[in-house]
């Protein structure tokens, strides 16, 4: 299945079927401070909506985002001197303990998924963004094609591809896939403008 993002910013983006169905909705109010991203899927009236399986969360004080037809189902916090925290599944991670830094440079995320099987975000300085089993097969779980400017390839958004392997899970997919690629645009912005702040930027990180 593939997911046309209708925005470059992963925290503020709805994710469109190949039918031009809205079935995720990502939200983050803007704040100086202590932002915290809503991420919902379709409720009803899509395939997908009958095989979620991840729980809807609660209100509260730090959810303001609402939209009919969807049901929030993950929360990140996201904090700068405090680790960033995940509420997914009814419990609140911390994601440096969640998604643990892995790879060259600590680049890469590795998380475990429902069936009990590790997985691991590929964050490449240069490339596409790629999830796959973290074991000897490697098997591409998904991966996100870039939005082209249509200078050197056809014109088109980003787009979320995700494989018939890792269709059982799939709000969770998109759940760490906010996260890993707010991360990889942070880390292509520190870098583009200092190096020497890419680099700090990294060991905070990590």
């Amino acid at each position: 299945m593939k997911f046309t993002l209708t925005k470059d910013d992963p925290k503020r983006t709805t994710l469109v079927d190949e039918e031009g169905r809205e079935v995720y909705k990502i939200a983050t109010p803007r704040k100086f401070v202590r932002e915290t991203t809503t991420i919902s899927h379709r409720s009803a009236g899509h395939p997908l909506s009958a095989t979620t399986t991840s729980e809807p969360l609660q209100g509260d004080a730090d959810s303001e985002e609402h939209v009919e037809g969807f049901t929030e189902f993950a929360r990140i916090y996201w904090h700068t001197i405090n680790p960033t925290e995940l509420m997914f599944n009814g419990q609140k991670t911390a994601l440096k303990e969640a998604m643990v830094a892995k790879g060259f440079l600590y680049r890469d995320r590795q998380f475990q998924g429902p069936n009990g099987i590790s997985y691991r975000w590929k964050m490449p300085s240069t490339g596409h963004l790629e999830l796959y089993v973290d074991d000897e097969s490697k098997t591409q779980v998904a991966t996100l094609h870039g939005a082209s400017m249509g200078i050197l390839n056809k014109k088109h958004p980003a787009i979320l591809e995700i494989h018939p392997v890792g269709e059982h899970m799939v709000d969770l997919i998109v759940a760490t896939f906010v996260y890993v690629e707010h991360i990889r645009i942070e880390r292509e912005r520190a870098n583009m403008y200092n190096p020497v702040a890419y680099g700090l930027y990294k060991s905070l990180l990590s």
